[in-house]
C-alpha cells in the first residue's frame, strides 16, 4: 500500500491553489508568473504527495469497537454502513512524486520544465451492494425490489508526465498560461461500463439477471480464456526488478493540456481559474479488454417435474450449465483511446488585512463522464518574506469536517512548505498491515517537499502581476 500512495492524478491540493509562494502552485494554475527568478525541483524530496478520499463512510460509522467479551473485537455494522452510504460512493487513494523541475523567470515570462510520476486508484460503488444482503424482496412491503450496482468498477491510472509551461503578464493586472505535457502512460485499468442488476418480477415470480460489462486495462499481465469464454488463469509478466523499467516505460504515448487566467479586479480583489489534465493516452502495450453483455431469466425449480425425473444431479447440473453459459466474456488485445481525468478550478482571494488574505476555491473533477464539486475556504498570513501560513476549511465527498493548513517557510535559497487539505486527529491501527487510517474523518492527504529558489529578493522580479495601483501615474 505504500508504493501505492508514492505512486499517484485526482489530487488534494485545493488550499494550496492560492499559496503562489510555492513553485508547484503553478501546477495548478500555469498562469502563475513566479514571484521569485528561477527555482530548482530535486528529485523525490522537492514534492512528495498521497491522498486518501472516502466520500462513503468513515472507521466510525460502520465498525462496533470494544465487541466481544474481552472487549478487544471489533464488529462491521452493516446497517451503520446503509445509513452512511450516498446513492454513488468512491474510495480513492493516489499521490504524486517529482523525479526533476526547474523555472527560469525572463522579462515578463516566466518557463517552467517538470517530470514527475503520478498514480490514482479508485474504487466506486452503490449503496445497493449492501442493500442486497437482505435479498431481493422487500418484507415491509411484501414485494420485489431490485438490486442495482450500476457504476460499480475500479479505475487504476499511473504515467509518467514530462510538462512545459510558460506564463505571461500580459499587462499589469492580467496574466495567462498554458502547459502542454507529454504522458507516458505505464498502467492502466478502468471499468468503462458496468451495469448489472437483478430485477424480481412478482406474478409470476421470475428473476432476471443482466450484464453489460466492459473492462479495459494495460497491466504487465495476460489473461487467459478457455473455449467456452471463462477466465482461467493470469499471467503476471513482472517477476523481479529487471521486469519493473520495461513496465514502466512502456511507450503508451499521450498528452494532455493545462489552461490558466489570473485577474486582479481591483486592488483587493483577485480571480484566477485554470482547466488541467485535458488529454488522453493511447495504450496499446499489454492489452486485455474483457466485456460481457448478456442476460438471464430464472423462473424457479418445477418440483413436479423433479418428483418425476428423479435425478437431482442431472436437473442441477442442467440448471448451473444454462446459467454458466449465459455469463461467458468476450476478450480482445486491440488498443484503446482513454480521457485523462481533468480538473476545472476557480479561485477567489481577498486582501482583507495588510497580511492577510481570505479566499475561496471551488473544483470540480470529471471523471468517467461524472462530476465531483468541491468548495475550500482558505485564510493565508504573511507576517514576513519568510514565512506563510493558511488554513482552510473544505466541503467535499459529502463531508464537512475537512480542516487544512499549509506552512511555508524560506525565502531562499531553501524552502520548506507543507500543504494539506485535511490531517485528522484521530487514528486506528489495521492488525495485520499495522497501517493507520482516520478514525472519524473520510479523506487525508498531505503535500511536502523542499525547493531551491534564486532571485526572490530581486526587486525586479518580485510578483510581476503587479498590482493596479503601481500602474496608474497617480503612483510614479
Amino acid at each position: 500500500m505504500f508504493v501505492l500512495f508514492l505512486n499517484p492524478i485526482v489530487a488534494q491540493d485545493k488550499t494550496q491553489y492560492l499559496l503562489h509562494e510555492i513553485p508547484q502552485s503553478i501546477s495548478l494554475n500555469p498562469a502563475i508568473v513566479y514571484s521569485c527568478r528561477n527555482y530548482i525541483e530535486l528529485p523525490i524530496i522537492s514534492q512528495i504527495q498521497a491522498y486518501y478520499r472516502n466520500s462513503g463512510f468513515s472507521h466510525k460509522q460502520i465498525f462496533d469497537d470494544n465487541q466481544g467479551i474481552t472487549g478487544d473485537t471489533t464488529q462491521l455494522d452493516l446497517d451503520g454502513l446503509s445509513n452512511a452510504l450516498g446513492n454513488r460512493n468512491h474510495i480513492r487513494l493516489g499521490g504524486r512524486v517529482n523525479l526533476l523541475g526547474f523555472g527560469l523567470g525572463y522579462n515578463d515570462w516566466f518557463f517552467s520544465l517538470n517530470i514527475n510520476n503520478r498514480s490514482n486508484l479508485r474504487l466506486s460503488f452503490n449503496r445497493d451492494i449492501i442493500d442486497a444482503r437482505d435479498g431481493n424482496w422487500d418484507l415491509t412491503t411484501n414485494l420485489p425490489r431490485e438490486i442495482n450496482i450500476n457504476g460499480t468498477g475500479l479505475h487504476f491510472l499511473n504515467f509518467t508526465e514530462v510538462a512545459f509551461g510558460a506564463g505571461v503578464s500580459v499587462y499589469p493586472g492580467l496574466s495567462v498560461g498554458g502547459r502542454i505535457k507529454y504522458l507516458l502512460g505505464s498502467a492502466h485499468l478502468q471499468t468503462r461500463r458496468s451495469d448489472i442488476r437483478l430485477l424480481t418480477s412478482e406474478s409470476p415470480i421470475e428473476l432476471t439477471g443482466l450484464s453489460d460489462l466492459l473492462i479495459r486495462g494495460s497491466l504487465p499481465a495476460t489473461i487467459q480464456v478457455g473455449n467456452d469464454g471463462y477466465i482461467e488463469g493470469i499471467n503476471y509478466n513482472v517477476q523481479s526488478y529487471s521486469d519493473l523499467m520495461p513496465f514502466l516505460f512502456s511507450w503508451n504515448h499521450g498528452i494532455a493540456i493545462d489552461a490558466g487566467v489570473i485577474y486582479e479586479y481591483s486592488e483587493k480583489i483577485e480571480l484566477s481559474a485554470s482547466l488541467l489534465d485535458l488529454g488522453f493516452i493511447h495504450w496499446r502495450n499489454n492489452i486485455n479488454v474483457i466485456s460481457q453483455e448478456e442476460d438471464f431469466v430464472f423462473q424457479g425449480i418445477d418440483l413436479n417435474n423433479y418428483l418425476l425425473v428423479g435425478n437431482e444431479t442431472d436437473f442441477l447440473q442442467a440448471l448451473e450449465d444454462s446459467i454458466y453459459s449465459s455469463f461467458s466474456l468476450d476478450t480482445s488485445t486491440d488498443p484503446y483511446v482513454a480521457l485523462t481525468p481533468a480538473r476545472l478550478i476557480a479561485g477567489a482571494s481577498y486582501q482583507w488585512k495588510k497580511n492577510i488574505e481570505l479566499g475561496a476555491v471551488f473544483e470540480v473533477e470529471v471523471l468517467s463522464s461524472r462530476f465531483y464539486p468541491s468548495l475550500t475556504l482558505t485564510a493565508i498570513a504573511r507576517p514576513s518574506e519568510v514565512l506563510t501560513g493558511s488554513l482552510s476549511y473544505s466541503f467535499m465527498d459529502r463531508g464537512f469536517n475537512s480542516f487544512g493548513f499549509g506552512l511555508v517557510f524560506g525565502n531562499g535559497p531553501l524552502q520548506l512548505y507543507l500543504v494539506s487539505d485535511n490531517i485528522p486527529v484521530n487514528y486506528v491501527r489495521e492488525t495485520e498491515s499495522r497501517l493507520f487510517w482516520p478514525y472519524n474523518s473520510r479523506t487525508m492527504n498531505i503535500r511536502a517537499g523542499i525547493n531551491i529558489i534564486f532571485g526572490c529578493k530581486d526587486k525586479t522580479s518580485v510578483y510581476r502581476r503587479l498590482k493596479w495601483k503601481k500602474s496608474c501615474p497617480a503612483y510614479d
